[in-house]
């Protein structure tokens, strides 16, 4: 599947995140500047490898289904539909 989303890396400075170059997201919040909003562009900047990762996971956990105990069922459950939810997955 192609990704929707612009493919990482992405880099954040001033409340911003950038992709090749470009800005493709800014902090406008009512969070004081600072840590926090420092914060969040980490976090929006971590996402594509968040994904990749969290994608990763999901493909070694199908191969291991039957080991699975109910309670790790419902995590990949809801990895899967975050996934979902943001376009990374079909």
């Amino acid at each position: 599947m192609t990704a929707k989303y612009s493919p990482g890396p992405w880099e954040h400075a001033n409340d911003r995140v950038y992709c090749a170059g470009w800005e493709i997201a800014s902090l406008l919040s009512s969070a004081p500047r600072g840590v926090q909003r420092e914060a969040n562009a980490r976090l929006i900047a971590a996402a594509p490898k968040l994904a990749e990762v969290l994608k990763a996971y999901l493909d070694e956990d199908e191969r291991n289904e039957f080991n699975r105990s109910h309670d790790e069922r419902q995590r990949t459950a809801a990895a899967r539909a975050a996934l979902k939810a943001a376009g990374v997955l079909p």
